[in-house]
């Protein structure tokens, strides 16, 4: 049986977490597997990124900083080298093609501009608003819905 896990605060992010970090970023590419190769939490590596771009963006020479730019240069390292595959390598391009999409969403994701603008408003208009129960639509509203569908009148063959 495992034992469970002690309270207290969460791991802190230090030199060497620092540093493991960033190396499994040009291995990885993704923040959940980079968290999972580091054996992080992946709430507090999103956390660490969050404030290392935002002491980043204010000139803060910061640990997160320092992390948030060590994993985003290693990520370009790697985009790079796909890049130059790519270019050399037609046959495969399908793959290479579909890990850059995946690994670099924000340049390579290729939504129409007006699904991009909804899927921005849902992040910072809608969720905030459902998270503090301004808007609920949850299982009630989908319960309703499937009511009403199921008393629809089927065409007659």
């Amino acid at each position: 049986m495992l034992k469970p896990n002690p309270p207290g605060m969460p791991p802190t992010l230090t030199d060497e977490l620092k540093e493991k970090l960033i190396a499994a970023a040009a291995k990885v590419l993704v923040p959940n597997q980079i968290a999972a190769k580091c054996k992080v939490h992946k709430s507090n590596l999103y956390r660490w990124l969050e404030f290392g771009e935002r002491d980043s963006k204010l000139g803060i020479n910061s640990i997160y900083a320092q992390t948030w730019e060590g994993i985003k240069e290693a990520q370009a390292e790697v985009c790079d080298e796909l890049m130059s595959k790519l270019k050399t390598c037609p046959r495969n391009y399908g793959a290479l093609t579909f890990i850059l999409s995946k690994a670099f969403k924000e340049d390579f994701e290729d939504l129409p501009e007006d699904v991009k603008q909804m899927v921005d408003i849902y992040i910072k208009v809608i969720k905030p608003l459902m998270d503090k129960g301004a808007i609920n639509y949850g299982k009630e509203e989908t319960k309703a819905l499937d009511s009403e569908s199921d008393q629809t009148p089927r065409s007659l063959t």
